[in-house]
């Protein structure tokens, strides 16, 4: 399938990476300029497969791979400026449901998903599994039984649409959702992804956008 896409994920990316630049904001992309591949605005993450980009609401960069050792496990995730690429394209692949958080009088169960690099195929994790805020987050080669690379969205509420991903293991752990978000709320390039503790109104840094490509 990422060999399939690769063509039209570079085009729809093309866009992306225009709207960024000219519009001076959240990137948006039509299909009339996408070409085959049709891409929407900032949306919410759709149920089942998808592949789109996602960029932080705070900075307005592209999640991304390292260029240190991309195609190895380990490899972690950072910010850079959309490019529009194969590497800064992500795969929400559904895994089933899984509970995120479990409590004496409260258990919240929804699906989950790897989300695939599609230039890689690697999946995005939780490094060694670690719960604590500013946990590193990687890449890894997937599988279907570590929950340390397995994720969840929900609505940020926020006005531009954009979502907050959820670790399930680390939100198992702490009972209570674990985000992805960049250090420090940084807007600096190669700004690395890490884990948060969302408490009762996720930070903008902690905010993801999710431009669909059809």
């Amino acid at each position: 399938m990422r060999k399939m896409h690769r063509t039209a994920v570079w085009m729809a990316g093309l866009a992306l990476a225009a709207g960024t630049a000219l519009g001076g904001g959240m990137p948006v992309a039509s299909a009339a300029t996408a070409g085959p591949a049709a891409v929407a605005a900032p949306m919410d993450i759709p149920s089942g497969f998808s592949e789109g980009f996602l960029v932080n609401a705070n900075s307005g960069k592209c999640l991304v791979p390292s260029r240190f050792n991309q195609f190895g496990d380990g490899d972690l995730v950072v910010q850079e400026p959309c490019d529009g690429t194969t590497s800064q394209a992500w795969e929400f692949v559904p895994v089933g449901d899984q509970t995120f958080i479990h409590k004496l009088f409260f258990t919240d169960t929804r699906p989950a998903y790897h989300i695939v690099n599609a230039g890689t195929g690697l999946c995005l994790d939780d490094r060694d599994g670690v719960s604590s805020d500013g946990a590193a987050v990687q890449e890894w080669t997937c599988n279907s039984t570590s929950t340390s690379m397995m994720w969840g969205h929900l609505l940020s509420g926020a006005p531009d649409g954009s979502n907050v991903l959820m670790n399930v293991r680390a939100s198992r752990l702490r009972s209570l959702f674990m985000l992805l978000g960049i250090a420090s709320g940084s807007t600096e390039d190669n700004a690395p992804a890490q884990l948060f503790n969302g408490g009762n109104v996720p930070l903008i840094s902690e905010d993801w956008t999710f431009s669909q490509i059809a």
